[in-house]
């Protein structure tokens, strides 16, 4: 699990410029891809599989399953206007914190049926319908042109305990500096 940490934070940098530089519902598809494909290796194959290879595809899967909720940020935020920036983090924060407490537990109940590679088995399938879902999703609707897009910020530094939210000043339109 070392490495798969690991592999999430050297990958969130690259995907996330990525994602700055293309669509990104197709990188986000693509990452979900990438993280079934290597989840799927290493559930079917880690008996056999050497330690250090074992450990590389760890740092590969960790390097496409962490960095999908900055980049589902990124691309949420494209799509809500700069007043709904709280609400929709708000919002994404709440599925988050549902997603932490069922995968858990379903990822649990997937190993009790088929051991220890079961938690791998479980993350390829979970990955497979967020890139079902991703790609029909990118296949309906063209992106709309996003004015106001910003570029990558990852989330290991741009989380803080505590921050105060500054809006657009009405008259002038500035934002307030902090005092």
């Amino acid at each position: 699990m070392t490495c798969g940490v690991i592999g999430g934070a050297i990958f969130q940098w690259p995907l996330g410029l990525l994602s700055d530089r293309l669509d990104r519902r197709r990188v986000l598809a693509g990452i979900a891809l990438g993280a079934c494909v290597i989840g799927a290796a290493i559930g079917l194959t880690a008996a056999t599989m050497p330690k250090i290879a074992l450990m590389l595809l760890g740092g590969l899967w960790g390097g496409m399953a962490f960095p999908l909720y900055s980049v589902a940020v990124a691309l949420t935020n494209d799509h809500a206007r700069t007043d709904e920036y709280v609400q929709v983090s708000s919002g994404l924060l709440l599925l988050y914190g549902f997603g932490a407490v069922a995968g858990p537990l379903l990822a649990a109940m997937m190993m009790g049926a088929i051991g220890s590679k079961g938690l791998y088995v479980f993350s390829a399938a979970v990955h497979l319908c967020l890139f079902t879902y991703v790609g029909l999703r990118a296949r309906k609707r063209l992106p709309e042109l996003i004015q106001h897009r910003s570029g990558f910020g990852d989330a290991l530094t741009g989380v803080q305990t505590a921050s105060a939210v500054y809006g657009p000043d009405d008259e002038t339109g500035d934002i307030p500096k902090p005092s």
